[in-house]
This record gives structure tokens, sequence and C-alpha cells, in this order.
């Protein structure tokens, strides 16, 4: 191997950085095409480094600095299954690296593929145990797929450095609190309020964390003081809709999901609770039109996937409806109610030994509690889409 990597790049607070993967001085035979990429990448020429990079690698197959680095350009243009491939080949010729592993988790990171990026962190944690951000994004994807004790583990070691950060405060405090750790969950809180004082921010956050407490009557007190100082806050009317849904205020949550669609109109999750608004109202034809809207923004929505399976068994696309079913349950493989849908559209085709299959998958999963789709379905339960945004 030609050079050890340094991960150059600011830590991951305002936006999820790209780094380039560099290398140290100590490989006299780097090409000229290679460190052409190199300082084009620098200088955000994309075209320039892709093509510097292919160069390098036509001269030197086995060049692990070229391949890493295209990686790196393809995730900048957000090619991320390019990106990907990249990775896995300088992986392949350099496994002990853990750069090239961090870089593989915030592809993922970045398609919201949480449960891929998770081993990929912590491989680099555990390789480089003080690597900050790799054990910042590990518990951000554990929070993120409801894992909240191992959140809270990754998470609680960073408290020196990150206590005044209110995302880092909110999420553990959440996973905290979820894990049977009142202490730490108050300390948290405590701490957020402090650092956070009377900031749109703040109230945001305090909201946000009252719901995940099943509280929406204080979430909406602290939405209102938010939307005082700043209305256009981002995601401050997703989650304000979020809680006049769980009040059962559908129209209200309605209105509020549409302004957030003015101010983000390309967050997924908007068009989403639009179309479960529509269901539960019957009107399946905007129903159908919303849930198309939010996947086209985001395909690896269950409940989207789902809403439209319902919606097509009702018409009678019996075949399209199996499609959709398809891929809820490979979003959610524990999902109940994906699986009983599913069951009812392969009887009406006449497949009766598959639907019998999934009729026993839905009862021994009947002793779990309810699944996430039918929540999500029903107003109960949402991901997180402020901390998998891009922006975060």
């Amino acid at each position: 191997m030609r050079g050890r990597r340094v991960i150059h790049g600011s830590f991951l607070g305002s936006a999820v950085f790209l780094p380039i993967l560099c290398f140290a001085q100590t490989a006299p035979d780097l090409t000229k095409s290679y460190r052409n990429g190199e300082q084009a990448l620098r200088e955000n020429n994309l075209i320039a480094a892709e093509k510097a990079f292919r160069a390098a690698l036509a001269r030197d197959p086995k060049s692990v600095e070229a391949r890493a680095n295209l990686g790196v350009v393809y995730m900048r243009e957000k090619q991320w299954n390019s990106a990907l491939n990249e990775f896995k080949k300088a992986r392949e010729l350099a496994p002990g690296v853990p750069g090239i592993r961090l870089n593989m988790g915030l592809a993922h990171f970045r398609q919201n593929d949480f449960e891929a990026a998770i081993p990929l962190f912590v491989s680099v944690v555990k390789d480089q145990p003080n690597a900050t951000q790799a054990r910042y994004l590990a518990g951000l994807c554990y929070f993120l797929t409801e894992q909240y004790s191992e959140a809270m583990l990754m998470l609680e070691p960073l408290w020196k450095e990150q206590s005044r950060n209110l995302q880092y405060l909110y999420v553990l405090g959440i996973a905290a609190g979820k894990s049977q750790r009142p202490e730490l969950e108050s300390k948290s809180m405590d701490q957020l309020l402090r650092v956070g004082g009377q900031s749109p921010e703040m109230h945001l956050l305090m909201g946000k964390a009252y719901l995940a407490r099943e509280q929406p009557e204080k979430a909406l007190a602290e939405f209102t003081q938010a939307a005082l100082v700043n209305a256009k806050l981002p995601f401050l009317h997703f989650y304000t809709g979020v809680a006049w849904r769980r009040q059962q205020k559908p129209e209200r949550a309605e209105s509020e999901f549409l302004e957030d669609a003015r101010i983000e109109p390309e967050l997924a999750f908007n068009y989403e609770q639009l179309a479960e608004i529509s269901l539960a109202r019957e009107d399946d034809k905007k129903g159908e039109k919303l849930f198309r809207e939010a996947l086209q923004r985001d395909g690896r929505l269950g409940a989207s996937h789902y809403g439209l399976a319902k919606i097509l068994s009702r018409r009678g696309e019996y075949a399209n409806a199996l499609f959709e079913v398809n891929e809820a349950e490979r979003l959610d493989a524990n999902s109940a109610s994906a699986h009983y849908l599913k069951a009812q559209v392969l009887r009406k085709l006449h497949r009766e030994v598959e639907a019998s299959r999934e009729f026993a998958i839905v009862q021994q999963l009947k002793k779990s509690a309810q699944d996430d789709i039918e929540r999500k379905i029903n107003g109960l339960q949402t991901q997180d889409p402020e901390l998998a945004d891009e922006r975060f």
C-alpha cells in the first residue's frame, strides 16, 4: 500500500461532509494523473477529477488512492451506487483502511440506508476509538433505526465535546429516555434548555422530544413558540402537522404539511403524510398521486409503498398491488400489516399456497407490538427526517 489516508473535512454538524481521501507523501511513484485528480477534487472540479483518476487507474488498476477518490467524486455527484462500487474495490485492495469504510458508510447514510451504514461506522470506531465522526454517525444510524440503547452507548462518550450541540443533546436525551436511563435523559434535556435558550431551534427540538414522549399538546406549545420567531424554520410545519394528526385534527395537520411542502418542496415525508390523510378520507385518487410524489422523492418510504398497495388492491389492480406490498415488506420485513395485505392480494391472484404462508407469518408477528407501517399510516409514528436530511 502506498500510504495511509488522512480524512480531511469538518465534523458533521451543519452538513454531512464529503471528504477527500488524502495520502501521506510517502509514495514517490504516484502518477501525475493522480496528483492532478487530487488537485481538481480539492477545487471541486469533478469532471476534471474523474478524468484524472480514471487515467491514473488506466496506468495502475490497483491504485487504492485513485479508486477511493474516484468514489468521492461520485459521492459529490450523488451517484451513490457508483461511489459504493469504487469504495468496495478500494476496500478489497486495502481492507484495513478505516477511511474507505467511513465513506462507504456515508454513501449508505445519504441514501437513508442506515442499517447498511451501521456496521461500517462501527468498524471504524472499533479500529479508531477516537474517531468522533464515525461514532456520531453510528449513533445517529442506531437512533434512526430505533435501536435506542445502542445509540445511547455510542453517543454518550461524546458528551465532553458535543454537549453544546443541540441535535446531539436531543438525540442522546431521547435515546436515554427510551433506554430507561432517566438520569441521562434529564441531564441531556436540561443541557439542551441551557444551550438552546429561547431559540426557535430549541423549541423545535423540545417539541420533537414531547412527540417522542407521546405528549402532542406540549409539543404544539413548543412549535407555536418557535413559529413566533421563525415561521419558516425547516421541519417546523412538518412536525406541527404530525402533532395535529396525533390530536385527531386532520384539517389542521393538512394545512401544516402543505405549508412545509411550500418551504421544502423536496421533503418526501410531507407528501406521504398528506397521502395518508387522503387515504383516511377514502380519497384514493388524491392519495395515490401524493404517495407517488413521495416515492419519487424517496423510494425508501415503506408506508408509501404500503398505502399504494392498499389503493391498488381496492381498485382490483392486484399485480401492481403485489409489487408495491413487496417493496413495503422489503423495507420492513417484520410488518404484520404488510404480510397480511400481501396474503390478501395473493389470494385474489389465486396463489393460495403463498397466501397461506403469508397468513402464517402474520400469526407469528401478531405476538409483537403493532408494526411500524400501520403506526405511520395512522399518524402515530414517523421517522425523524431532520436527522437524515442532507442539510444536517
